[in-house]
Parts: structure tokens; C-alpha cells; sequence
């Protein structure tokens, strides 16, 4: 801003005393202040505005920053996604196999305990027939 000294503030004034005349100086003197008020008030207003648009800049910049560490950690989280899907199917196939091929084991072990259930099945019901047959030949008590 200006820089005005003491002495050449009252330079002005005996100046604006002489050429105005002492009638009109308050008035002047208002006005004058007015003029200045309004210049400090612009002057205020402009500095405002470039603080927030500095303020904004920052606040725009620091929102990339997060957004670009956002997508980063999206990118991860597909990638460990992608990942863990990977393993998963890795272990199903390592698992797949092998209850397949116990299964297949399984069936004739499966059919050999049924055929022996039911020969055991049909010996027990023809044991169980005879003895009926016998019983019935043997003479009862005279």
C-alpha cells in the first residue's frame, strides 16, 4: 500500500485546506474516507478470493490425490480378488480327483458288502426254513 508518513499527510491537508477552502474540507475529508474504506474492502474482498481459489487448488489436488489412491486400492482388491478365485479353484481341481476316484473305489467295496448281505440274508432264511421243517417232522411227546 501507500506509504505515507506523518509530515506528508499534513502536506496534504494544508494543500486540500487551501485549494478547497475550510467549508467544504469536512465533507471532502468524508468522502475521501469513504473512497478509502472501499478500496481497503476491495482490496480485502480480492485477497478472499484468491485465498479460496488457492484453497480450492488445494482442496482439488488433494482429492486427486485420494481418488488415485482410491482406484490403486481398487486394483488391489480386484487383484486379491482374482487371486483368492484362483486358489479356490486350484484347491477344488486338487480335491475333485481324488473324491472321484473314491467314489469309483467305493462302488465295487459297495456291491461286494451287498452281495454278501443279502447271500448272508438268504442263508439266514433258509436256515430258518429248514429248522421250521424239521420241527414239524419231529414227534411230539406220547
Amino acid at each position: 500500500m501507500l506509504d505515507l508518513g506523518f509530515w506528508e499527510l499534513v502536506m496534504i491537508g494544508i494543500v486540500a485546506l487551501l485549494v478547497v477552502g475550510p467549508e467544504r474540507l469536512p465533507g471532502l475529508a468524508r468522502e475521501a474516507g469513504s473512497w478509502v474504506g472501499k478500496a481497503k474492502q476491495l482490496v480485502n474482498n480480492v485477497r478472499a478470493d484468491i485465498e479460496r481459489e488457492i484453497d480450492s487448488e488445494e482442496l482439488k489436488r488433494l482429492l486427486n490425490e485420494q481418488q488415485s489412491e482410491i482406484s490403486k486400492l481398487k486394483g488391489m482388491i480386484s487383484s486379491t480378488q482374482a487371486q483368492i478365485n484362483t486358489d479356490i479353484q486350484e484347491v477344488e481341481r486338487s480335491f475333485t480327483p481324488a473324491e472321484d476316484q473314491a467314489v469309483t473305489d467305493a462302488k465295487p467295496a459297495l456291491a461286494n458288502h451287498e452281495e454278501q448281505t443279502t447271500s448272508t440274508a438268504s442263508a439266514t432264511s433258509r436256515a430258518t426254513d429248514m429248522t421250521s421243517t424239521n420241527d414239524a417232522k419231529r414227534p411230539t411227546g406220547t
